[in-house]
């Protein structure tokens, strides 16, 4: 058995001097209390519901006043622009920082200028001056003139403006009629004289239309009726021919039971020898 430090005793004793001085201090958690301010400007604010307005919502600004007013640039790069911008870089800025080179925001906002400049007074900024100046905050003059350049050789390339907001929308095609022609091909005719004529003709070609569709009209009624009058035929046909076999069948029937009943009779009227 071992044996115990007397010095000790009095720290295992229940009760001791020394005792309550070697016990764990109990853990206190605080829980915190959030504390309410009540707000006194909004008091009696009643907000309304939102109801749906009898008219259609809409922006007085178009799409093109939209994209004026814009500040980020509306043009993204596609793969031709990324490939030209690398040679660029490469050839224009050989050993020098990346800082120093041409990013692709400055590029897609400097498109993004010539394009709203353009579109706003294209004889202004057809040269390269007026497009040096109006982007001489986003590159040095001559990095500017050349992505001019290539914008311009773009758009010729394209035939258009490189953003579709910008571009000329396409009437619908409609189909023209036929010109004719009011030359006067003698001394007596006039051109009020073939004006009346062509109107005239132009009315018996009106009528004749008039006419081909009726025919087509009375043409389909027909075929209808035909049709209608042929489906009713071959329905009774179907019933006769169902009535038919029905009959078949019954005969069929009545001649098995006849054929049962005289061989019976026959069976019966044979002498039976033992």
């Amino acid at each position: 058995m071992k044996a115990r430090n007397p010095s000790l005793g009095g720290v295992y004793k229940a009760g001791g001097p020394s005792f309550g001085r070697y016990l764990p201090a109990p853990i206190v958690k605080v829980i915190p209390v959030p504390g309410v301010r009540q707000v006194q400007a909004f008091e009696g604010v009643d907000g309304l519901p939102f109801q749906r307005p009898y008219s259609y919502i809409c922006i007085k600004a178009d799409q093109v006043s939209r994209a004026m007013a814009k500040r980020m640039a509306n043009y993204d790069m596609d793969s031709e622009d990324e490939e030209w911008l690398k040679k660029f870089n490469n050839g224009f800025f050989a050993g020098s920082d990346l800082l120093e080179q041409l990013s692709e925001d400055s590029f897609e906002l400097m498109i993004d200028a010539f394009e709203k400049a353009y579109y706003w007074s294209p004889v202004d900024y057809s040269n390269e001056e007026a497009a040096a100046k109006l982007c001489l905050d986003m590159g040095r003059r001559e990095v500017v003139e050349a992505v001019y350049g290539y914008w311009l050789k773009k758009r010729k390339q394209r035939r258009s403006a490189l953003l579709r907001v910008f571009q000329k929308r396409k009437s619908p095609l409609v189909p023209k009629r036929r010109r004719r022609s009011f030359r006067c091909h003698g001394r007596g005719r006039q051109p009020s004289v073939l004006q009346a004529v062509a109107v005239k003709e132009d009315e018996v070609e009106e009528q004749n239309a008039l006419q081909q569709v009726e025919q087509t009209r009375v043409s389909a009624n027909r075929s209808m009726e035909s049709a209608v009058e042929k489906r009713r035929r071959v329905q009774l046909l179907m019933e006769n021919a169902n009535m038919a076999t029905y009959k078949a069948m019954v005969a069929l029937r009545i001649a098995e039971a006849a054929g049962v009943v005289v061989f019976s009779d026959a069976a019966n009227a044979i002498p039976f020898y033992l």
